[in-house]
């Protein structure tokens, strides 16, 4: 079984009518994590600024799609893990803390190594069609255990790890296995 649905927004939120380009977002999942693909249409593509070259640069300010995700296991959720990538598949990586407003998140810069931050991206740039793809992998030791969480989570035995050092976070049940998830592009 599969299905669809299409979320389209009317107005941007400043008003100023609707947007004139738009991205489709695709998910699976297998035993090792999250498989994600952001298609990003009708945007004038850039490179990411001189000031934007290597890991765990702020991509942010720039084109690129952003994934916040946390383990559904908090009643008051406090801790997630930020994945940015740019069209030049440049990533910041970051467990996060975010107590409650108006006290800022801590942001945890994690490795840029996929074999120990449990993270992984490509991306693909098609400028003569105004679009560009990303491909991001997270696996489930890093999304169950946000790095350097300060509050206890279930199946992380130290915080303080990279998640992906954690094999008890790759274990967690079925009901353990609901997260909340935000995508963004900018």
């Amino acid at each position: 079984n599969s299905s669809s649905s299409k979320v389209q927004l009317e107005n941007l939120s400043d008003g100023s009518g609707p947007p004139s380009s738009f991205s489709t977002i695709s998910l699976c999942y297998n035993e090792s994590g999250l498989h994600i693909s952001q298609t990003n249409y009708n945007q004038n593509y850039s490179t990411s600024s001189a000031s934007i070259a290597e890991c765990n640069d702020p991509v942010s300010s720039s084109n690129s799609v952003s994934v916040y995700i946390a383990p559904n296991n908090e009643l008051n959720m406090q801790c997630f893990t930020e994945f940015d990538v740019s069209p030049d598949n440049i990533s910041y990586n970051a467990g996060v803390f975010s107590p409650r407003l108006p006290v800022p998140p801590q942001r945890f810069e994690m490795s840029c190594h996929s074999n120990t931050s449990g993270l992984r991206s490509d991306t693909s740039i098609e400028p003569g069609n105004s679009m560009w793809q990303a491909y991001l992998f997270m696996s489930f030791s890093t999304i169950n255990c946000p790095f350097n969480c300060p509050t206890p989570q279930s199946n992380c035995p130290d915080n303080n790890t990279l998640s992906s050092d954690n094999p008890a976070a790759d274990s967690a049940s079925e009901a353990e296995r609901a997260y909340r998830v935000n995508f963004f592009r900018v």
